[in-house]
């Protein structure tokens, strides 16, 4: 119903109010003018069930009361490879609400479950009614349907489009309550059942007005048809008041989700940010491997940090579920507690000896304050070390679980699926043994390792991703582990080893041999075919001198 009548449920999470809706009045009593437009300057109308909604899927009542009309005059195959592009996109784009569809597609169909939202399927149902719609509009033009038949869809068109419009126009209630899930935080937020009542009316108020206006574009459309198939205007009048009316329907709703404000300056997209005095700080270090954790923004909502040095958290649309886990379980517990321990300096230094998942992230700066010094965090593990011991738990949700009471500068929790590989590792030799770090890059990373004692098992402060990341000790293909839940671990042999990880995906080898072969070919079949024609021509010319 968006498609149709953009605010149908609200709009978006953040939408502007006039002077004459209900919740300005309310603050206007309350608060004063002033208060009453800056608050009503965004406000949360949506009240449908999706999280999150920045803006309606409009498709253009224009485009919808067209493609109505197509379904009436269009016939051939045409018209049914439309209609079929359309239901079919349609079902798709409803995802959990139609669940065995969804996940057959996701399960099943190579690729659709990298889509990260499976509404964005909307949109070639969106080009497959615009493409209904140009068809009627050139069936018309090109005179190709008898006029009492277009007369009699055109009826049929207006009543049933103009109907759902005008219904909704007079009777906004049919749509349902305009309670919507955001309420329920706003009442727990403060807001008293009056105002909440003040906005669930601008909601139903918001529902009218567009309705009446897909309403007018509805009837203005129909009329447009009108007048060219009663032979009042031109065709390319016709033509150009379709133009106008799309424009004119779509280029307000669009200009208010897509405007000025959603775009910044050349320069600001340059340089996003700014250093401050913390991350100066940090920036001196010569040494670049290491990580931060800034406490002074939501360090798994914001980016910034990141910006300006390797930073455990960050933010990306989709997320390493694993690395969420341990958020949920581990890191953010001992943020809170980091935390609590600025609020108490005298308990600081103990605090942080307790934070052994940060440690084993190898987080060497603590930003508290962007406009201060940041603390050194000198109980952080490095990229890589080496431990006494290891405990083997029965699976992935007892590792977790296990990293709330561990050593980890001394102790590694390992899944029992990897035991094999710890068989021949000596308890205790970690602490006669070394290994440093020697070059780093997104795809290579180099360790010198001087083992004493027997094989010793050491853990890198690095994702464990087994596909595609290949290890070797001197040059020769080793097995490694997942230790602590998201970190590499390998045991490695008593004496001097060069470790290496080199992150070599075979689907983006063979992808480029394929590749590779396939342009070959086309490039050969080109040529043949240029050859063939040439030499043709030769024969025709010589044909042609005889």
């Amino acid at each position: 119903m968006t498609a149709f009548i953009p605010r149908f449920k609200g709009g978006g999470m953040s939408e502007p109010l006039g002077e004459g809706s209900e919740v300005y009045s309310f603050f206007e009593k309350a608060q004063g003018k002033a208060a009453a437009k800056k608050i009503t300057k965004a406000l949360p109308l949506y009240w449908g069930s999706q999280p999150i909604s920045a803006a309606p899927f409009y498709f253009g009542a224009v485009v919808f009361f067209m493609f109505v009309f197509g379904l009436f005059v269009v016939k051939g195959k045409d018209k049914w490879w439309i209609v079929a592009v359309v239901v079919v996109s349609f079902l798709l784009s409803l995802g959990k609400n139609l669940g065995f569809l969804s996940d057959l597609m996701i399960d099943y169909f190579p690729g659709y479950n990298k889509f990260r939202d499976v509404k964005n399927i909307i949109f070639i149902q969106h080009f497959a009614m615009v493409v209904m719609a140009m068809l009627a509009g050139r069936g018309i033009v090109l005179e190709q349907i008898e006029g009492k038949k277009i007369l009699k869809s055109l009826k049929y068109s207006w009543f049933i489009v103009g109907g759902v419009a005008l219904l909704f126009a007079l009777l906004p209630g049919i749509a349902g309550d305009f309670r919507g899930p955001s309420d329920i935080r706003l009442a727990q937020a403060g807001w008293p059942e009056q105002l909440l009542n003040a906005l669930r009316d601008d909601r139903k108020s918001v529902l009218r007005i567009d309705a009446f206006r897909s309403f007018v574009f509805v009837s203005l459309s129909a009329g447009v048809v009108w007048l060219f198939i009663q032979k009042k205007i031109k065709t390319s009048y016709a033509v150009v008041l379709w133009v106008v009316l799309v424009l004119v329907d779509l280029w307000p709703v669009n200009k208010k989700y897509m405007n000025n404000d959603s775009f910044v300056a050349k320069s600001k997209v340059e340089k996003p940010f700014t250093a401050s005095k913390a991350d100066q700080e940090i920036l001196k270090d010569s040494d670049p491997d290491f990580r931060v954790l800034n406490l002074t923004v939501s360090p798994f909502q914001d980016a910034s940090t990141s910006y300006f040095h390797k930073s455990i958290g960050g933010y990306h649309g989709a997320k390493m579920e694993r690395y969420q886990e341990l958020f949920d379980h581990q890191l953010y517990p001992e943020i809170r507690r980091l935390i609590g321990g600025f609020q108490n300096p005298n308990t600081l230094d103990s605090v942080l000896t307790t934070l052994d998942v940060i440690n084993m992230l190898n987080t060497r700066y603590f930003i508290y304050d962007p406009n201060s010094s940041p603390l050194v965090n000198s109980n952080a593990l490095g990229n890589a070390w080496f431990v006494d011991e290891f405990k083997v738990v029965a699976n992935a949700n007892e590792e977790v679980d296990a990293l709330s009471e561990f050593d980890a500068a001394n102790e590694a929790i390992v899944d029992e699926r990897f035991s094999g590989q710890l068989k021949d590792v000596a308890l205790g030799s970690g602490r006669n043994s070394q290994i440093e770090l020697l070059e780093y890059g997104p795809n290579y990373l180099k360790y010198e390792a001087r083992v004493s004692g027997g094989t010793s098992l050491a853990v890198f402060s690095e994702i464990y991703y087994p596909k595609g990341w290949d290890a070797l000790v001197d040059g020769q293909p080793v097995n490694y582990l997942r230790a602590n839940y998201i970190l590499r671990a390998m045991a490695i042999p008593e004496g001097r080893h060069t470790v290496e990880f080199k992150f070599e995906p075979a689907s983006y080898f063979v992808g480029n041999k394929i590749s590779l072969a396939s342009s070959l070919i086309l490039i050969l079949a080109a040529a043949g075919l240029i050859f063939v024609e040439w030499k043709r021509k030769v024969r025709h010319d010589e044909k042609a001198t005889e």
